[in-house]
Formats: structure tokens, C-alpha cells, sequence
């Protein structure tokens, strides 16, 4: 009984009866195209999230609350659009970069960054 490769196209005799692909060769090579073009797909959002992400690590240690002008962060390619999750802070919904917390400040013009301490 002849099979179509999911992946070629080509005919060919299964070892398995739940087999799909002709080769493991086609079998790797579906499966690392359908990742390839995820990763294409997810990059600006995840290279827009490493920016956000290398910046705050930089500007902010573990256990310290800062404020800073969004100019500033936006100065150094920190963009405001991109965050992990919402998160409730003190009764209220915050956005979230992986473990940081950002805050709208008292000035509108300002964020407030908080990076908690992990527990013990």
C-alpha cells in the first residue's frame, strides 16, 4: 500500500502504519520549516521584548523601586507598547515585563519600574 509524504509529496511504502513522512529527513525538515516560520512570524514582538527587557535589567537590581521620564526610556529604545502581562499590584492592574512591575507614575510623563525581591 502506497502512502503520500506529507512533507515531498512522493509516494512510498510506510514501515508503520501511522507513518506520514517518506523519511525521518522529511519528517525533521517539516517540522523545522513550521518552527523556522513561527520564529519569523513572532520576531519583532520577541526582539521588541528582549530591548524592553536588556534596558529595564540595566537601569533597575533586584529589590529596588525607581521612577524615570519615558523620554529617557524611550532615548534608549525601551518601548512602551511592548509588555508580557497584566498583573494585579496593590488592588490595581500594572503591566508587566517578565518580573518587573511599571507603574504610571504621579507625572504623567514618568514610569515607575519596581523589580521585587524574590523570596527566600
Amino acid at each position: 500500500m502506497l502512502k503520500t509524504c506529507l512533507y515531498t509529496g512522493e509516494q512510498f511504502v510506510p514501515t508503520r502504519k501511522n507513518q506520514i513522512f517518506a523519511t525521518a529527513k522529511h519528517r525533521r525538515d517539516f517540522h523545522n520549516e513550521i518552527a523556522a516560520e513561527l520564529r519569523r512570524i513572532k520576531a519583532p514582538i520577541d526582539k521588541a521584548l528582549e530591548k524592553n527587557f536588556l534596558i529595564l535589567s540595566e537601569l533597575v537590581q533586584e529589590g529596588e523601586t525607581k521612577t524615570f521620564e519615558k523620554e529617557h526610556l524611550n532615548n534608549k529604545g525601551y518601548n512602551t507598547s511592548f509588555f508580557t502581562h497584566l498583573d494585579n499590584y496593590q488592588g490595581k492592574y500594572a503591566m508587566c515585563l517578565y518580573h518587573f512591575i511599571i507603574l504610571k507614575a504621579e507625572n504623567p510623563n514618568s514610569l515607575t519600574v519596581i523589580y521585587p525581591k524574590k523570596d527566600a
